[in-house]
């Protein structure tokens, strides 16, 4: 569609014909099309470049979430091994018990946080992936809308409209 070789479409204002077309003044112009054409692939360019937009935000908030779940697990095992120490100053032997019990659990949570942490950024690279896969099939969908000749020579007459899929034998 911005193919610079096809801006002479956008000055030119008269209906476009095919050969099994009645002209008219009603038709569509060159100048119509094209404009219609670049439309289109600026929208499909917009839907990609926002689907990315997405995944980075759900990407940088589960790395967020992550790191506040960690946070919070450290935090676990720090408070446990001062509560072990205090105890091991003169406790009894069930406080000691207690305190080694509340040390075992928050290193449970520790790595149980880290094991989520993995989880939630393998399935945070798998949203990137996607986005990126769907700017990709944007960028073909795209390049697709590009009518190309295998071989040089005047088209005698054109068997499809703008907006049409179209198959061998177009031209």
């Amino acid at each position: 569609a911005y193919d610079e070789a096809r801006d002479w479409e956008t000055q030119y204002n008269e209906p476009v014909c095919t050969g099994q077309d009645n002209c008219s003044s009603n038709s569509q112009t060159f100048a119509e099309r094209i404009a219609r054409e670049r439309e289109s692939a600026d929208s499909n360019l917009l839907r990609a470049q926002e689907n990315l937009t997405i995944a980075e935000a759900n990407f940088n908030g589960s790395i967020a979430s992550q790191r506040s779940h960690t946070s919070h697990a450290q935090a676990s095992v720090l408070s446990a091994q001062q509560a072990l120490a205090r105890a091991q100053e003169g406790p009894s032997e069930d406080d000691i018990t207690a305190a080694e019990r509340q040390v075992e659990q928050a290193e449970l949570q520790l790595a149980s946080a880290k094991i989520s942490q993995s989880t939630d950024v393998v399935n945070t690279e798998t949203s990137i992936e996607q986005a990126r896969l769907n700017v990709e099939k944007a960028e073909i969908t795209l390049e697709n809308t590009v009518l190309r000749s295998p071989i040089d020579g005047t088209i005698l007459s054109l068997a499809g409209h703008v907006g049409e899929r179209i198959g061998a034998g177009v031209f």
